[in-house]
């Protein structure tokens, strides 16, 4: 969906219109967008790789809940301080160290929203069957959070992004171009922006026409780069 980050420039819009849904990541948006009515209880554990659109439907949900983020490299305050007058929260990459001082933190947050009933939504690249913890009772409540994954792109994603972040920039290129970039980038949100970025200003700097030799010159350098 992808991202879903669509960067109108350099700055990526979370509007809900640029969330693009396909099968790849219906699971996902669908379970997001049923809050407050979520299975499991009020906490969510959101995953997928790098740059899959985790943040995005964050964005979304927030908006839907009013949900306020906290940094997790602030979690050590007092939880009842961290979430004063709020309902719902969000953590957008919930373990960024894997200390036993970050982690009981985390354990007493999650004991915080539980006993107060308040909303929460985490996301992370791996499920939290799959994170290494320090601390036994962290592990089991992370390990007990009802969790949905965003799946890899999917073809129709892809295609999607591309569109979208090329009509963003009033770029009209043919189906050919497209299918060609598509064979050749690695399958993620992120390289798709990356080449659109590159792509517009090959055509700015050059002042060439946006043709299947100018994809295929702006496609070997980022590759190249890779």
């Amino acid at each position: 969906m992808t991202q879903f980050l669509i960067d109108l420039g350099t700055t990526p819009s979370y509007a809900a219109h640029d969330f693009i849904v396909t099968d790849s990541n219906r699971a996902s948006y669908d379970t997001i967008m049923q809050w407050p009515n979520w299975r499991g209880g009020t906490m969510l554990w959101l995953y997928g790789p790098r740059a899959c659109g985790k943040t995005h439907l964050a964005h979304l949900w927030a908006h839907l809940s009013h949900a306020r983020w906290l940094n997790p490299a602030t979690l050590d305050a007092d939880p009842a301080q961290l979430v004063a007058g709020r309902t719902a929260i969000i953590i957008d990459g919930a373990l960024p160290t894997h200390t036993q001082a970050a982690e009981e933190a985390l354990f007493h947050l999650i004991n915080h929203l539980k006993h107060n009933i308040i909303s929460a939504l985490f996301t992370h690249t791996l499920p939290p069957a799959r994170l290494e913890t320090i601390l036994p009772d962290l592990d089991s409540r992370l390990k007990a959070m009802p969790t949905i994954a965003i799946e890899a792109p999917d073809d129709a994603l892809l295609e999607g992004l591309m569109l979208k972040l090329l009509s963003d920039r009033q770029l009209h290129v043919s189906h050919d171009i497209i299918a060609y970039a598509l064979k050749h980038l690695e399958r993620s949100h992120h390289e798709v922006l990356d080449f659109c970025n590159r792509l517009d200003h090959a055509a700015l700097q050059t002042g060439r026409n946006i043709t299947l030799p100018l994809a295929r010159e702006v496609l070997e350098k980022q590759i190249k780069n890779d």
